[in-house]
């Protein structure tokens, strides 16, 4: 049988997707979705076709508070990524919603992964981004990727402009989840799924992204409609339903189904040691 995965993540800010994530800013009013690009992918028996929301980044536990300081940055007006810089102290360097551009403002309480409501809600070197249009956690602000928590999280989302570009020199980390068991993941209402980048190296990476209450077997349109550790995949051109995700080498599927293996652009979802398949 041959399956594709139609997963979507939504976000606000942009953020890195599968094949090419963005995120959306949640400015407290509404935010934009996220936009992603799908992408292609085949496997033994199944092809998966997977979008990430550029989703935004999250890794699992709560993030260290860093401060801001004024005086001598070497980035002006301010410095985004941890140890931040160019802000009084109380203040976060952030992006402004309303001119997507660098600015100081109070900074929140809400670490890594946390709900938050707005933009300016999350801690120094932290952004409120939409994981769905109903869930907004704190992002974390990257240069590199040793400033993500691997493996699957990756400097690589970036944030929406909301005209179809995306704001320059701002990255954010991918989240390290797993799409088998969704750890990692730990706001309520949202997913782990995986992603590739669009582009370069076109590594596999994970992101938390919204959810929905489709099990096994569901209809849905993206994996959005589905619950945590499910996928949407076309079993069909007619036809798409939600699947579990599972481990290759550990598969825990249900009752009369396997783990099929399943490949974006022909290359395994492997995550650090760690290979993906769904159930059918």
């Amino acid at each position: 049988m041959r399956l594709t995965s139609l997963w979507i993540a939504t976000l606000a800010l942009s953020a890195g997707c599968a094949r090419g994530t963005s995120a959306n800013l949640n400015d407290g009013v509404g935010g934009a979705d996220e936009s992603s690009s799908a992408s292609s992918a085949s496997a033994s028996q199944a092809t998966a076709s997977s979008t990430s929301s550029g989703n935004t980044a999250s890794s699992s536990g709560g993030a260290t508070s860093s401060t801001s300081s004024g005086g001598m940055c070497s980035e002006q007006p301010c410095k985004l990524v941890s140890p931040q810089c160019g802000c009084a102290a109380g203040e976060a360097c952030t992006i402004d919603p309303a001119s997507k551009s660098r600015a100081c403002a109070p900074a929140g309480g809400a670490g890594w992964q946390e709900a938050c409501g707005a933009g300016s809600d999350c801690t120094a070197g932290y952004l409120c981004v939409q994981d769905s249009k109903t869930v907004s956690t704190c992002a974390k602000y990257c240069s590199t990727d040793s400033d993500c928590k691997a493996p699957g999280g990756l400097c690589v989302i970036t944030l929406n402009d909301g005209n179809g570009g995306s704001i320059p020199d701002v990255t954010m980390c991918s989240d390290d989840c797993s799409p088998a068991t969704n750890v990692g993941c730990p706001a309520a209402g949202t997913s782990c799924q995986p992603a590739q980048e669009a582009m370069g190296a076109m590594r596999m990476f994970s992101r938390c992204g919204g959810s929905g209450p489709g099990s096994q077997g569901s209809s849905c349109t993206t994996g959005a409609d589905c619950a945590a550790t499910f996928g949407c995949f076309n079993t069909s051109p007619n036809q798409a339903v939600c699947l579990k995700w599972c481990n290759v080498a550990a598969p825990n599927c249900p009752a009369g189904k396997s783990c099929v293996m399943v490949t974006i652009n022909g290359n395994p979802i492997a995550i650090g040691g760690t290979t993906y398949g769904a159930c059918n």
